[in-house]
């Protein structure tokens, strides 16, 4: 059985939203920089008006909203990246096992689920512990264990 409904709508999902974005992109951009310069407008007012003092609260003020304006204007690749180190841990977690492929393809996830493992062996002369299961294709694979006789 071949599961390719869920990578199909995960991918459909994701084009669906990454191209929204860049329709929305222009926008996004031309709204942040008119808020910016009002916001910087009236930085200025509030520091021409308290004498010129307190030039440590208008400088931090200025690196807020540059931080702000950095992070929403690159918010696409903030995110992939985080989603990306947050894979690599998980990875690095679990004994890296995987990989990004298998983990963005949940149809493939779904497709291992539901095969089921070979039955295990008779007790035999050797006691090691053996791994044996059937693919689609019908050659072994390993991925369930069988315990010693």
């Amino acid at each position: 059985m071949e599961f390719n409904t869920l990578t199909t709508t995960l991918t459909n999902f994701v084009a669906a939203f990454q191209g929204g974005y860049a329709r929305l992109q222009p926008a996004i951009n031309s709204l942040l920089g008119a808020l910016a310069g009002i916001e910087i407008v009236l930085i200025g007012f509030w520091w021409a008006l308290s004498g010129g003092e307190r030039l440590a609260n208008v400088i931090k003020k200025i690196l807020f909203l540059g931080f702000w304006l950095w992070l929403t204007t690159s918010f696409q690749t903030t995110s992939k990246a985080f989603v990306d180190s947050l894979i690599n841990a998980g990875l690095i977690a679990g004994g890296k096992p995987g990989s990004y492929g298998l983990l963005l393809d949940p149809s493939r996830i779904a497709d291992t689920g539901s095969r089921p493992p070979t039955p295990c062996p008779r007790p035999s002369t050797t006691s090691a512990s053996t791994w044996s299961t059937r693919s689609s294709s019908g050659s072994p694979t390993s991925r369930s264990w069988c315990p010693s006789w």
